[in-house]
């Protein structure tokens, strides 16, 4: 989800940023505070749409709201465009969000032979292409090139023509390729584009790419391919000796076998291979070794040169660069997914600290003091029972934006959704001291976001909302939760039912603290205390108190 903002044109180097629902006004309570008198106590509100775009609505302010010079009521804004209220003008600022990019893989079981392991495919599925045979006499290295990464010698040490060649010819391939290989390629998109331009730099009959697997010790067979694009008639053979050459020593290898020696005329196993002339290099960038790439020529004796060696050296250098370029799209692939899953339930420097492994989730089934909070929309039976149901989805997913939405800037956890309640916590996953301080404020902030939302409905003719909130603190247990289908993070205990039974107690517009919390916040909050109350499940009524004020409620910049 992009970010935006509202930046004014007196202060074009403050920026406020939009929320789910933004109000703008003269009074303290609105999430934008303008003292100008030119602008209305509750003036206007930007919505987030749906679609990850925003919506302006005026409330019915004295001076009106305009957009590009229009008086408007509700509209959509964009990028650029100018909103002025009353007589301050501001302009809206919306910025990009990352594009995700993925990449494919398959499903492979595992053939061990020699030195090398080789990963074939699993019963039922599409054969590999590739078989692994010992290296008989017939086959010989012809040559071999130790892998580096190419680079160019500055103008004054070039001292021939031949250097200077192939240094034309390594740019001259490396500028071909860079304009074949995408970052946003499928993997084996990528994989089959670094085949097809091999074909058109070399002489070779077939192309295999093998990857190396996640253990760093076995081969996977992922492109096989014959020139022209389609795939081999006849099992790729590709010698045991070669490919641990390659892959322990890093060596790029150029074969030729001795079929037409009369030497070896008799040996079964020239006739199996059938191979004429191969090369073999390793895909390497830096000193990561994704796999190994194989050419070779079925008709030609002796089809491949030095040259060749060298041409396709470069293509294993760029296939490299290229592969590690996938492997990292691969890598914030994983972490957006991450982000995605956990940004539904924790505030976004939680979701920062679990991604870059500074906070361990995964540790469970431990107990933690804990500060439960529970919210619930009073009369939601009644008014949903009157609502559609596509109108009461709408409802609770504007509702539930804006209150997640302040639970976050407050640090806290979001357990789950109860129908129209809440449940969130303060102290997990992170232990926080000043949690349970900060779970109070939170619900306060959450009552008067609540009211702004609530300006929103009735200018548009709907009935207002209300809430009960409850908040208990304790040791609970905390951890995963569930079956091997689905795991939740989630905690419980008697803590978490006394407060959903508090919250049950709040009329609409109220806060319910236990005696537990308060004696955290003491001194730090106004209250009112309640007459001792029984509670479903408890043997002896409790002291609960209702929370007047809290100090200062701008969420805190670390949370």
């Amino acid at each position: 989800m992009s970010d935006a903002f509202l930046i004014p044109e007196h202060a074009p180097l403050r920026r406020h940023k939009l929320g789910a629902l933004t109000s703008i006004g003269r009074h303290p309570e609105n999430s934008i505070s303008i003292q100008d008198r030119s602008v209305s106590k509750f003036h206007a509100q930007v919505h987030r749409t749906e679609d990850g775009g925003y919506e302006l609505q005026d409330l019915g302010s004295r001076n009106g709201t305009f957009v590009g010079g229009e008086r408007i009521q509700r509209c959509s804004i964009g990028n650029g465009d100018e909103v002025v209220l009353g007589t301050v003008r501001f302009r809206f600022r919306a910025e990009r969000g990352e594009v995700a990019i993925t990449s494919s893989t398959s499903e492979v079981g595992v053939l061990r032979r020699g030195g090398v392991t080789m990963i074939g495919p699993t019963p039922g599925s599409t054969p590999s292409g590739v078989a692994l045979v010992a290296s008989e006499p017939a086959i010989e290295v012809a040559d071999s090139l130790t892998i580096a990464q190419d680079r160019f010698l500055p103008g004054d040490e070039v001292v021939s023509v031949d250097e200077l060649r192939r240094d034309y010819d390594k740019l001259r391939i490396a500028h071909e390729l860079s304009s074949v290989f995408r970052m946003d390629s499928d993997l084996d998109d990528l994989l089959k584009a670094i085949a097809t331009r091999s074909f058109d730099l070399i002489p070779a009959d077939r192309c295999a790419i093998l990857l190396m697997a996640p253990d760093g010790e076995t081969l996977e067979s992922r492109i096989v391919m014959e020139r022209g694009g389609g795939e081999p008639k006849e099992t790729m053979r590709l010698s045991q000796t070669v490919l641990d050459e390659v892959i322990a020593n890093r060596k790029a290898i150029l074969c030729t076998d001795a079929i037409s020696d009369g030497r070896f005329q008799s040996a079964a196993s020239i006739v199996a291979l059938s191979i004429r002339s191969a090369m073999c290099v390793p895909l390497i960038h830096e000193d990561e070794l994704f796999g190994a790439m194989h050419v070779d020529s079925l008709h030609q004796v002796q089809a491949f040169s030095q040259k060749d060696l060298q041409i396709f050296t470069s293509v294993a250098n760029q296939a490299g660069f290229a592969l590690k370029n996938a492997s990292l799209v691969q890598q914030i692939q994983k972490e957006s997914e991450t982000r995605a899953r956990l940004g539904r339930l924790l505030s976004p420097n939680l979701v920062e600290d679990v991604v870059n492994g500074k906070l361990d989730i995964a540790q469970g089934g431990e107990a933690r003091d804990v500060a439960v909070m529970f919210t619930d929309i009073r009369g939601f039976t009644r008014m949903s029972e009157s609502m559609a149901a596509s109108d009461v989805t709408r409802m609770l997913n504007e509702y539930f934006e804006v209150m997640v939405e302040i639970l976050f800037q407050w640090g806290g956890t979001l357990d789950k959704y109860i129908g129209d309640a809440m449940m969130a916590l303060f102290g997990v996953p992170r232990a926080d001291d000043g949690g349970t301080l900060r779970a109070v404020r939170c619900a306060l902030a959450m009552q008067g976001g609540l009211r702004s939302l609530n300006r929103t409905r009735e200018a548009r003719g709907d009935e207002p909302l209300g809430i009960g909130i409850g908040i208990n603190f304790g040791e609970v247990i905390w951890g995963p939760m569930g079956s091997r289908q689905t795991t939740d993070y989630t905690v419980v205990g008697d803590v978490v039912n006394t407060a959903s039974r508090l919250c049950s107690l709040s009329p609409a517009g109220d806060v319910i603290i236990s005696e537990r919390v308060l004696k955290l916040v003491e001194g730090s909050v106004k209250v009112e205390e309640l007459p001792p109350t029984k509670l479903k499940g408890k043997a002896a009524p409790i002291q609960v108190y209702r929370v007047i004020s809290a100090g200062e409620l701008s969420p805190p910049e670390s949370s």
